[in-house]
């Protein structure tokens, strides 16, 4: 590194004035001359080189006058205080500023010694025989815009102090001559030319913008190298050896270029040189052999793109664990990059590994290891944020393993990873995949291809986004942190997946079929950016807490159907997993009957379909309330204000009103009709239903039991309104009706009516009876059946009798008995869960027992069971109104 330069030569290049002036001055400019008025005399100061830069020429300062030989005097023109004049003598360090003009070369052929040397752009110094020795003068004592040559033969002796400095636009070329290696200083713009072999680099100071080009080493490590250099040029076409940089580099300040090895091949650092290479701008290859370090725990930091567009990059040759962490794109267009020669069987030895920051581009080339044993090569995507993964061309081979990092979202688009090494998504890393096939756990298809251990994370982030339909792939995790569904044309599960974070509905809809995709956060926007466009057809499970507001966005191929439960205070079970069915909620053998919207009847319900709402376990405390949004039905109410929330416990069940109906929450607009109900306790299948005026008939009471004739059915009738007829229907199976007899209604009528009729020739065993009552117009309403069993005209041998059912407050149950004794008497819901149980007595031959339906359950089916080893009887349905 040079001096500090002392105060006397700092003066600014091409600014000398070595008169002094005592006299005051007037300025004038006359043709491009600066004339300067002093007492009377007139001195001539030229302007010399371009129009912008003006040169103050002094008596006793030179210029070259042509092409020539240093040492002739006929190469030379003078300043003499007024004009230039032909030079009696070369210059020499007693002269002022020496110039080579632009379009002049000068060519020192002897010994000389000279000093404030100044090569114009366009000029040329040749240093072919002899020695010019600059002398540490006044002023600045060689500064190079144009071009220097230092040839064979030819010596560049720089004194101490003195300095040399190739400016910018100006180039240096060491051509095999000798030169002093201190007292340099390569500017912003400026290039130094190492076109020698076994030559030491000069020790300079190096500008950011400088250049060094090495071009002339064919067999000889590099020396000198251990500089915080400006751009780096290595371009040795006539290498014939495998060479070293003998010294670690401090530093390259601007690009780092290799162009050339010729045959043979450098390594950028040494064995056991563990110094980091920091390079502020790029790394570009276009040919050669490069190797990063023979065995050392070798640091790159390449601040700028890496690109190989031709030649070879060896990350490690021999043995260590260098670390290359690249912040610009890594672009391989030609040419090879290979992690590791590896060829040694020592653990942990011989990997070569690349933190990438930025994005992977590859449109051909080779990206690979050739190590024989334990050596291979692991690329880590590193950037916090999205990265890129593309590639056009090129092949990746052997075991380079690629790692997303936590913290970064690798994008990959249509592209495939491939090679024989691991892929892995690290905890917190992320993953967008446009793959029709998404992510699979093995075998040639999807986005990650590699043939070994494919490892993606239970805690990663995954992002499907494609524009054709999508599976996830069986190498989606069962748990992951969050995921991603932006595909207008749909993604379908492969398997049943839960995410611990988000489930993010950007674009399309998640097609579930027989699996599951759900959310464990309670959070109440675990699920977001759902809309019409936006939802899962299938099977949607979101964890929820005791109090909170849940959507659930399901619904089929053509329809958006929300669903949403706000609960308070619930308690048994931690999650609910919804759907929706397109099918018709009325199954004729459970007709609508005793349902109400505040005292409206409700007639028909909303037909595109129904909800299941299902808990992983029975809801034991707390209430909800169920808001519903359907789409997609061809029967809408006259009047919204007619829709109300209805429910079952299944499809072989009666739809029943429970709960609280609320009229400011119905509505339809759009094409969406929404309801509510609250204070709900159950889950179940939920509906729309709607109403259409009241009931025709308000049917007190219906009875069918066994007598001596056959089975004697009697109802009653508070009013009626257009009742053309009632038909009595029998089944033998609860399902499959078949009509017994027609009885005239009463028309219109305000006052009760009651109506019987004897079955002569009932089924024996169990059999059920239902109304079905028909208005003037045809409309017609089924009423709710009841169960009676025969056998032999005896009343009741083999079953139990329930009067009244449906129930409101008590009823009592008759049967036959062999035996006496004490049995069981329960009360259940048609999934099971028991509401009721009391142990009655029973005696032998005909009984008859009350019971008080429990208050606190709602209107809906039940199951009355009667349990003793000397009873055999069925389950009889019981209707809570």
């Amino acid at each position: 590194m040079h001096k500090t330069t002392p105060p006397n030569k700092r003066l600014k290049q091409h600014s000398r004035l070595r008169t002094s002036l005592n006299t005051k001055m007037r300025t004038l400019v006359v043709a491009g001359s600066l004339m300067l008025l002093i007492g009377g005399s007139i001195g001539t100061y030229l302007m010399v080189g371009t129009p912008d830069e003006t040169k103050a020429a002094a008596v006793g300062d030179y210029r070259s006058a042509t092409t020539g030989n240093w040492g002739t005097a006929a190469t030379w023109e003078m300043y003499n205080g007024v004009s230039w004049t032909p030079a009696l003598s070369a210059p020499t360090s007693a002269s002022g500023t020496i110039t080579i003009q632009n379009g002049h070369t000068v060519t020192v052929m002897a010994n000389t010694t000279a000093d404030q040397v100044v090569v114009e752009e366009g000029g040329t110094l040749n240093i072919s025989s002899g020695t010019l020795s600059l002398a540490n003068g006044t002023g600045n004592d060689l500064i190079n815009n144009g071009i220097v040559n230092t040839n064979s033969g030819g010596t560049l002796s720089i004194a101490s102090g003195a300095l040399v400095e190739i400016a910018g636009g100006g180039t240096h070329n060491n051509n095999g001559g000798s030169q002093t290696l201190t007292g340099w200083a390569i500017r912003d713009g400026g290039t130094y030319v190492h076109n020698v072999n076994n030559v030491n680099l000069p020790t300079a100071t190096w500008s950011a913008n400088s250049t060094l080009k090495v071009t002339g080493v064919t067999t000889s490590n590099l020396k000198g190298m251990n500089q915080d250099f400006g751009n780096f040029i290595y371009d040795c076409a006539g290498q014939t050896g495998n060479i070293e940089f003998w010294e670690s580099i401090g530093s390259i300040q601007g690009n780092f270029i290799v162009n050339n090895t010729g045959t043979g091949g450098t390594w950028i650092q040494r064995t056991s040189t563990t110094t980091p290479l920091n390079v502020s701008g790029y790394y570009l290859q276009t040919g050669g052999l490069i190797y990063g370090t023979k065995g050392a725990a070798f640091t790159w930091n390449i601040y700028g793109t890496f690109t190989l567009n031709g030649g070879t990059f060896v990350e490690v040759e021999r043995y260590g664990l260098p670390v290359m962490n690249i912040y610009g794109v890594f672009t391989i267009n030609s040419g090879t990059f290979n992690h590791s020669t590896y060829n040694t069987n020592l653990p942990n030895e011989g990997i070569g590994v690349v933190n990438l920051y930025n994005n992977y581009l590859r449109t051909g080339g080779l990206h690979t290891e050739t190590a024989t044993l334990t050596g291979r090569g692991d690329f880590n995507f590193a950037k916090t944020g999205v990265q890129t993964f593309v590639h056009t061309g090129g092949t990746i081979t052997n075991t380079v393993n690629f790692t997303v990092n936590s913290g970064s979202i690798l994008d990959l688009a249509t592209y495939m990873v491939t090679g024989d090494g691991s892929f892995t998504l690290s905890d917190g890393g992320g993953l967008i995949m446009a793959s029709p096939n998404g992510i699979t756990a093995s075998g040639a298809t999807g986005n990650v291809q590699v043939t070994g251990a494919r490892n993606f994370s239970t805690n990663g982030d995954y992002t499907y986004n494609a524009t054709t339909a999508q599976v996830t792939g069986s190498g989606l995790p069962a748990t992951v942190h969050n995921i991603t569904f932006d595909n207008a044309n749909d993604v379908t599960l492969t398997g049943s997946t839960s995410a611990t974070n988000l489930v993010t509905l950007t674009n399309g809809r998640v097609i579930t079929n027989a699996n599951e995709l759900g959310v464990t956060n309670t959070a109440s926007a675990s699920v977001v950016n759902y809309s019409n466009t936006r939802y899962v057809v299938g099977f949607l499970r979101r964890s929820v807490a005791a109090t909170g507001t849940y959507d659930f966005p399901v619904g089929t191929m053509a329809q958006y159907e929300l669903a949403s439960l706000a609960f308070s205070g619930m308690s048994g079970f931690t999650s609910i997993l919804s759907s929706f069915t397109n099918a018709n909620p009325i199954d004729p053998s459970y007709p609508l009957t005793g349902l109400t919207i505040n005292g409206t009847p409700i007639e028909d319900v909303l037909n595109y379909g129904y909800w299941t709402l299902t808990p992983e376990s029975a809801m034991s405390g707390g209430t909800y309330t169920v808001t519903l949004n359907e789409r997609g039905h061809t029967n809408s109410a006259t009047n919204p204000n007619e829709y109300g929330v209805i429910k079952r416990e299944d499809v072989n069940a009666y739809w029943t009103s429970q709960g609280t109906h609320s009229n400011s929450t119905q509505f339809e607009t759009g094409g969406t009709a929404t309801a509510s109900r609250s204070a709900l306790s159950a889950f179940s299948h939920f509906a729309i239903g709607k109403g259409g005026g009241p009931l025709p008939v308000s049917l007190i009471r219906f009875d069918a039991k066994p007598s001596d004739q056959g089975v004697y059915c009697s109802w009653k009738t508070a009013s009626e309104v257009n009742n053309d007829y009632f038909t009595l229907e029998r089944s033998g199976n609860g399902v499959t009706f078949t009509e017994v007899a027609r009885v005239d209604g009463s028309g219109n009528s305000s006052t009760a009516h009651e109506y019987s009729y004897t079955d002569m020739k009932p089924l024996n065993g169990t059999s059920y009876y239902r109304l079905r009552q028909t208005d003037y117009d045809g409309h017609q309403t089924v009423f709710p059946m009841v169960k009676v069993r025969v056998d032999g005209n005896q009343q009741n041998p083999g079953g139990i009798t329930i009067r009244p059912n449906p129930v409101t407050d008590n009823f009592k149950i008759a049967f036959q008995s062999d035996a006496s004794g004490t049995a069981v008497a329960t009360i259940c819901t048609t999934n099971g869960v028991v509401i009721f149980s009391q142990q009655v007595e029973f005696i032998e031959g005909s009984n008859e027992i009350g019971f008080d339906f429990p208050r606190q359950a709602r209107g809906g089916m039940y199951l009355f069971k009667l349990e003793h080893p000397a009873l055999k009887f069925a389950p009889v349905r019981l209707v809570k109104n």
